[in-house]
């Protein structure tokens, strides 16, 4: 705009103005020319780049002016931006045009951190190993712009944390920007050894000595791809004792069937002891030669071993003296026969598993006081029978009076055992007086009791007994102890009759010699010879008997025990209407004074003293003499147990045998020394016995 002034001049010279303005308005745009699309990589480390450019303007008129939006020397971010370039001209007429300015991201990203390698064996009892995705480990990366971490597992796994197996597993991670620009790293996770578990059972859990138990062990997993089968083998160890090695199957079970609880080693003097001893024993199944990619821990578990049922017999002295008239001292030998049980073949007990029996010890027992009398190992009978043996004390005692009976019972320990009163006998010992006196000692094999309480046939009635007037004849002392056997309800009943109040004796000192006496008794069951109980008090006790003089295999005896009320209680050989006298099983009865008896034997076949009997029993017995042993044949129509006892001329029992069969044969006798001896065979109510002749 300009302003323009008119002035009017008179001839005076006066003059008028006024004022106008001529405005030229600038109706033209500038131009502008931007330059071309711009591309160019990014700075270093830089998720971009700066960038100037610069676009050429013009315009009728000066004063034309240039902005870009961004401005040039701007940071431009990895990508395409669109710049707009505007001329301004001086009227303010404006004029634009646009270019991209794009950044090129051409730097990768860089692994700042790779996660570790890692090495373990599997999960305990599985083929395969679980990590966190922290236990693995996570893989770190930087980059000018950003980055993306992945994975991918070399097995195909679409979970990081999923199971490894067996073997090398490689992670690869990667990095990757937003320009597709990568950087990778791998992990491996090495899975170089199979942790199995194993277990170890033993069935039954609980098992006597000797009898058999079942081992199995089992271990998983057995079979692991890769890593094949475990296979091996399998020691079981009953603490250090190996009792056998089984074979690792397929399925990872290795099984060692019906093994007996012994000791391996079984020799003629010095068995093992110790390692299967009852108690509380640890099993361990020892694993051996397993493949070297699996790693197993010998399992352990509890067994108990108890004690094997025995059968014991008392084969010691049944009478026994002092040194003379005037001492009270004596000494019994004491003497049983130990029997493992599957030399028992008809006993409820009965099992086919033997063990070796001189792992038994034996304790006699004084029954009366419950006194220990000693404790002694057991032998074998013969060296290669490990089933029978045999245990021996000498036991030293003073008597009062001028006799008195000791009820004496077994005990079985160690490896064995066996505490009945039912094995309990009565052991007589005297002084050798010539004056009115009777004593006895030994047992009766029951055949025909009667009575409240009779005794079971084939059961021992055991007696004991001395009885005697005083000098004077005018006070009867005395005393008798007798043991009677019956089973009741299932169980073997044990009764014991004792009595010390003597009211009548009458002798008969003529051979042979006879003797009845009376008296009062207390009855007393024993069953559990810890936990007597009383039964009855102020019996009435009778017994007759007939000495036929040494060595008392032809004495006989009757013994009756009523009741207080009168009624029979016991009677051991009844016939209907009487208690009628037996001949002894074993031991021996003295009528003291008058002149000695000598037996009278009816010899037979080898000779042989014979018992009538209504039942076929023949006793055959050969080589008689003999310098080895005898052979006994036994021929019955009888399916009862044989028993055979060898006894030398005093009446000791020297050896015990039993057979079960209706033919039977045993051979007796191998270990006695020169001399003459009984062998007295009973079946049941049978009873025959022989004279043996052994030379040199």
């Amino acid at each position: 705009t300009t302003t323009v002034t008119a002035t009017a001049t008179d001839a005076a010279g006066r003059t008028a103005s006024c004022t106008f303005t001529v405005t030229v308005v600038d109706a033209q745009n500038p131009t502008i020319t931007c330059p071309a699309n711009i591309t160019v990589n990014n700075a270093a480390n830089q998720c971009g780049a700066a960038v100037t450019y610069a676009a050429t303007a013009s315009d009728n008129c000066p004063g034309v002016s240039v902005s870009y939006s961004p401005a040039s020397g701007s940071f431009f971010p990895v990508g395409t931006t669109t710049v707009t370039a505007t001329a301004t001209d001086a009227a303010g007429r404006t004029a634009n045009c646009t270019f991209t300015v794009t950044v090129t991201d051409n730097q990768p990203p860089v692994i700042t951190a790779c996660a570790a390698n890692k090495t373990s064996t599997s999960d305990a009892g599985s083929c395969t190993k679980t990590f966190t995705a922290a236990q693995i480990g996570l893989t770190t990366a930087s980059d000018n712009c950003t980055a993306t971490v992945t994975w991918a597992r070399s097995d195909g796994a679409t979970n990081l944390a999923d199971p490894f197996v067996f073997g090398i597993t490689t992670i690869t991670w990667t990095a990757t920007d937003g320009a597709g620009l990568t950087a990778t790293c791998s992990q491996t996770i090495n899975i170089n050894k199979i942790s199995a578990t194993a277990t170890v059972t033993v069935t039954p859990n609980v098992q006597q000595y000797s009898d058999k138990v079942t081992f199995v062990a089992t271990v998983s997993p057995a079979n692991c791809g890769a890593a094949g089968t475990i296979g091996g083998t399998v020691t079981f160890k009953i603490g250090t004792l190996a009792m056998g090695t089984a074979t690792v199957q397929a399925d990872g079970t290795a099984t060692l069937a019906n093994v007996a609880l012994i000791e391996p080693t079984l020799n003629g003097s010095n068995p093992t002891n110790g390692p299967l001893k009852p108690g509380i024993k640890t099993v361990t199944a020892v694993y051996g030669a397993t493949d070297a990619d699996y790693a197993v821990t010998d399992p352990t578990t509890a067994l108990t071993v108890n004690c094997e049922d025995a059968r014991a017999y008392y084969t010691g002295a049944l009478y026994t003296s002092t040194s003379s008239a005037t001492s009270s001292n004596a000494t019994i030998t004491l003497s049983a026969t130990v029997r493992d049980i599957t030399a028992e073949l008809g006993d409820p007990a009965y099992d086919a598993n033997a063990g070796d029996v001189r792992n038994a010890t034996v304790t006699f027992i004084n029954r009366d006081n419950n006194t220990i009398i000693a404790t002694v190992p057991v032998g074998l009978v013969n060296p290669g029978d490990f089933k029978t043996g045999t245990a021996t004390y000498n036991y030293p005692v003073t008597i009062s009076g001028d006799a008195q009976q000791f009820t004496i019972g077994i005990i079985v320990n160690n490896y064995y055992c066996r505490n009945s009163s039912d094995d309990n006998t009565v052991v007589t010992v005297a002084k050798p007086l010539g004056e009115l006196f009777i004593t006895g000692g030994g047992y009766l094999v029951l055949t025909s009791s009667a009575g409240i309480k009779a005794g079971t046939a084939g059961t021992k009635n055991n007696f004991g007994f001395n009885v005697k007037y005083n000098k004077a004849r005018t006070n009867l002392q005395g005393n008798i102890n007798t043991i009677v056997r019956k089973m009741e309800a299932g169980v073997m009943r044990v009764y014991q009759v004792k009595g010390n109040s003597m009211t009548s004796l009458a002798v008969n000192e003529n051979c042979p010699k006879t003797a009845t006496f009376n008296g009062k008794a207390n009855i007393t069951d024993i069953t559990n010879p810890l936990l007597p109980v009383s039964v009855a008090g102020n019996a009435v006790l009778q017994v007759t008997m007939t000495d036929m003089g040494e060595p008392g295999s032809s004495d006989k005896i009757a013994i009756t025990v009523w009741d207080k009320d009168g009624g029979l209680w016991f009677a051991s050989n009844w016939n209907g209407t009487a208690t009628v006298e037996q001949i002894l099983g074993g031991g021996n009865l003295k009528v003291h004074g008058g002149a000695p008896c000598t037996p009278t034997l009816t010899l037979v076949s080898q000779p042989v003293i014979t018992k009538a009997t209504a039942n076929p029993f023949k006793v055959s017995v050969s080589p008689n003499p003999s310098i080895t042993d005898f052979r006994i044949q036994v021929i019955s129509n009888s399916s009862e147990p044989v028993t055979v006892r060898l006894m030398d001329v005093n009446g000791v029992v020297k050896e015990l045998s039993r057979v079960f069969t209706k033919t039977s044969s045993i051979n007796v006798g191998a270990n006695l020394v020169s001399g003459t001896y009984f062998a007295e065979v009973t079946q049941g109510v049978n009873r025959q016995v022989v004279k043996l002749i052994k030379l040199n």
